[in-house]
């Protein structure tokens, strides 16, 4: 059962600096930080939460080391209902492949988070939230006082919570995919890898893992080319129907044969300009005006252009846009055979032979799943999207910049 405390104050929110008596100073009322900030984090902790802790402790035997979960809704009048490690959230995620009821879920199912589900009482527009959570090691914090502020100072809640949340769990739970460096970006590019949707956890941390440290992330081809045999196994059954891809199954079945028989000159020979043709599809949409330029094709398939998708997705939409120019549509030398698999030197006829080979297959397979995944990611989106996920864009900008000079969620 969750705790009934009595706060004397509704909680304003963290100072940004220090100042003397009668200066004015800029305080953040709303934030997420996690393990990944180090001491931040932990100065946030030992704040509002442990102050909510030592007010239940006086009914309850309550603990800040035991502590894996804490979700405080405080009201206008500081009363507030605390779950101190009882609060187990419902998880919306658009799942790889099908599941059935009751059937186990696991990290590798997961190919999005959409929504976390909150208790009813925790929407109302007027109160605040505070919210600790664990997975394993790891723990996110997430806070917003604005919204139960008395007066003037009252900042109301004009974003969805529990979408926010989704991807703050996200960033916690998925902690490899938002932790790496430009440098490290550069070596996948570099490799002609990416950390794929439709890959294990396992691979993905070991293919970043390797990049980091300069080291060949060909030498796990076996591992990556069966999962892919595995995903597209799956995903030719369940594509007979579909609209974004129909199309182009015949193409798709037979580079697949091929890709299974161990023939990937044909395999590839078929796939590279098929995902160029997804691509277009994925285009045709009145929103989408004058010439389907490389740019542009780069910016559909990643759900970057139009309607976008929402950039903290999973499917690391803006990192997408990037590989699809930077290796997908890979420009080649004229004049002579390319050894640059790509959707222009295949097209072409300029790429050797040796290079249409089991990673040039594998990869083109790989991005043929990411394509179709953003596909499907951003047609549920704008059939869900409603003016407050709308909004949710424009504070996500805020939010997620908060180790800049400039506070987000903070006023003076």
């Amino acid at each position: 059962m969750p705790y009934t405390i009595k706060l004397e104050h509704v909680p304003g929110g963290y100072a940004t600096h220090c100042a003397d008596a009668g200066e004015q100073i800029d305080v953040v009322f709303r934030e997420f930080t996690s393990t990944e900030d180090g001491q931040r984090f932990i100065s946030r902790l030992e704040g509002i939460p442990t102050k909510i802790l030592e007010t239940v402790t006086a009914s309850a035997d309550v603990a800040a080391s035991q502590t894996n979960s804490l979700l405080a809704i405080i009201q206008p009048n500081g009363q507030t209902k605390v779950f101190w490690n009882e609060f187990q959230p419902t998880i919306q995620i658009r799942s790889k492949k099908k599941v059935k009821a009751g059937e186990l879920v696991y990290i590798d199912h997961i190919m999005d988070i959409e929504r976390i589900k909150l208790p009813d009482e925790a929407l109302a527009p007027d109160v605040a939230i505070c919210y600790l959570f664990s997975f394993g090691w790891r723990k996110g914090l997430f806070f917003d006082f604005g919204s139960a502020q008395p007066g003037e100072n009252r900042v109301a809640r004009d974003y969805d919570i529990e979408a926010l949340l989704a991807h703050y769990f996200g960033r916690v739970l998925f902690q490899h995919l938002f932790s790496i460096e430009d440098e490290t970006w550069s070596e996948l590019f570099r490799q002609r890898w990416f950390p794929f949707s439709y890959l294990s956890v396992d691979t993905v941390q070991n293919m970043i893992k390797r990049a980091r440290e300069r080291r060949a992330i060909d030498v796990d081809l076996d591992k990556l080319a069966r999962e892919v045999h595995s995903a597209m196994s799956d995903r030719l059954s369940e594509w007979e129907n579909d609209d974004i891809i129909g199309p182009h199954l015949p193409f798709v079945r037979k580079a697949f044969e091929h890709f299974s028989a161990g023939d990937f000159l044909s395999s590839s020979s078929i796939l590279y300009p098929r995902i160029e043709g997804l691509i277009r599809i994925s285009a045709a949409s009145p929103s989408i005006s004058g010439r389907l330029t490389q740019r542009v094709l780069s910016r559909q398939g990643a759900g970057t252009g139009g309607e976008p998708l929402r950039e903290q997705s999973l499917l690391l939409p803006k990192r997408f846009e990037e590989y699809l120019t930077d290796v997908y549509f890979a420009n080649f030398r004229p004049g002579s055979v390319s050894r640059i698999v790509s959707r222009h030197s295949v097209s072409h006829g300029v790429v050797s032979a040796e290079s249409l080979d089991r990673k040039g297959t594998t990869i083109g397979f790989l991005i043929l799943l990411q394509l179709f995944s953003v596909a499907k990611a951003r047609g549920v989106q704008l059939k869900e999207r409603g003016s407050r996920n709308r909004e949710l864009g424009g504070f996500l900008g805020r939010v997620f910049g908060f180790r800049t000079r400039k506070e987000p969620g903070s006023r003076r």
